[in-house]
């Protein structure tokens, strides 16, 4: 199939716009202006996070025996460490990406829901939960710096 000259000058546009956009992202990486890439594949969303110094803190965070969540305002869910997963007994690949009300009682979706919609900078405070799964965990919520892309939260579990 042989295409047109309109054809190939759109095709070529098309494919010079998608170079750009490569080398753009090339060049943040490059520039230490990416903290991690999020790759879908056949497992699904990834996210791979580039090594630098925040490596040993991260390997903290993920064995450690807290649970341990990022929190959109909106209540998504957009890290988990895996005892957090095992803490709601729920695959970690169904976590990250779901709502953290989908693991509270009702009851306390409401009292978390007020809660969050009050946090500060400066507070560091704790909610008693309870999950789905009966056990009452203590929450410790605190609100991360807005230059960490909007306003999302840091919550930490202890059962």
């Amino acid at each position: 199939m042989s295409l047109t000259n309109k054809q190939l000058i759109v095709e070529n546009e098309q494919l010079r716009s998608r170079v750009l956009e490569i080398e753009e992202a090339l060049t943040a990486i490059r520039n230490g202006e990416v903290d991690a890439i999020m790759v879908s594949g056949k497992k699904g969303e990834q996210v791979y996070s580039v090594s630098s110094a925040e490596t040993p803190y991260r390997t903290f965070i993920e064995e450690m025996s807290e649970g341990a969540v990022t929190l959109t305002k909106e209540g998504m869910i957009l890290y988990c460490n895996p005892k957090f997963a095992e803490i709601v007994q729920a695959p970690y690949e169904t976590v990250v990406g779901s709502t953290l009300s989908r693991f509270i009682t009702p009851k306390d979706n409401s009292k978390l829901d007020s809660f969050l919609a009050q946090k500060t900078h400066k507070k560091h405070d704790v909610l008693i939960v309870t999950l789905n799964n009966t056990l009452f965990l203590r929450l410790s919520i605190h609100l991360l710096p807005a230059y960490l892309q909007g306003v999302n939260y840091l919550l930490n579990f202890r059962s």
